[in-house]
């Protein structure tokens, strides 16, 4: 059985997308499947999707037009057949040994979710740690321990986390019963995360960085969008 399916959709990102894909496939924990979502690009980055699954027999390349990264990530999610399910962004890359680490603190403590920290990297270089500061280490968390403050500040990038795919489907109906909002333009991975932590059984924190996640200017959370009071207030909804 897979251990984990990796997704990662795919926007005109040619310019990272190597380096993201070259992480995640040297990753020490082998037993993988990376299922990459081309979002109807229109630069190269469906061709270098298709070199690496010709490559590596782990790989595999889903095209759909453009319809943003919620359904991405849905598709994804319907495809993904591993044991658990993880996510990076085509403009990031991960540390080696994070699947292995993750995947080793599931299988010890039988978690619904693990979460770790991530980097943030920035154009000029300046490197800025993203962590959990309510938490001092590593934690075993149950529904009981989270406090408000504490469930908002984890619930942000479903980037850090894996999610153990049986917790999230209908075996009876065979459909996922966790899949991103669509229609909202911000704030997908905090609702996605709220959910997911308030189905979860056990959620587990190791408070060591994994994750290199790239700040990039052109990104959505970075351009101005006219609708944005409205973008927010739907978010904000979706979180009540």
């Amino acid at each position: 059985m897979i251990k984990i399916s990796i997704i990662i959709p795919v926007y005109n990102a040619e310019k990272h997308l190597r380096k993201c894909i070259q992480s995640v496939l040297a990753q020490t924990e082998k037993n993988i499947e990376v299922i990459l979502i081309d979002d109807g690009s229109m630069d190269k980055s469906f061709d270098i999707c298709q070199f690496y699954a010709e490559k590596d027999q782990r790989v595999r390349v889903v095209h759909q037009e453009n319809a943003g990264v919620s359904v991405a990530r849905n598709k994804g999610i319907t495809e993904a057949v591993g044991e658990y399910i993880g996510f990076v962004d085509s403009d990031d890359w991960i540390d080696c040994e994070m699947y292995e680490t993750m995947l080793n603190e599931a299988k010890r403590t039988d978690a619904d979710v693990v979460m770790c920290d991530a980097r943030t990297v920035y154009e000029d270089g300046k490197i800025q740690a993203d962590t959990i500061t309510q938490l001092s280490g590593n934690q075993i968390l149950k529904k009981s321990d989270f406090t408000p403050s504490l469930l908002l500040e984890m619930a942000g990038s479903v980037c850090r986390c894996i999610y153990k795919n049986s917790r999230y489907t209908d075996k009876r109906q065979r459909h996922k019963v966790l899949l991103f909002p669509l229609g909202v333009k911000f704030s997908e991975d905090r609702i996605f995360n709220l959910y997911a932590f308030g189905q979860a059984n056990k959620i587990v924190y190791i408070k060591k960085a994994f994750y290199n996640r790239y700040m990039n200017k052109k990104s959505a959370v970075h351009s101005f969008h006219e609708d944005y009071f409205e973008a927010c207030k739907k978010s904000a909804k979706e979180t009540e």
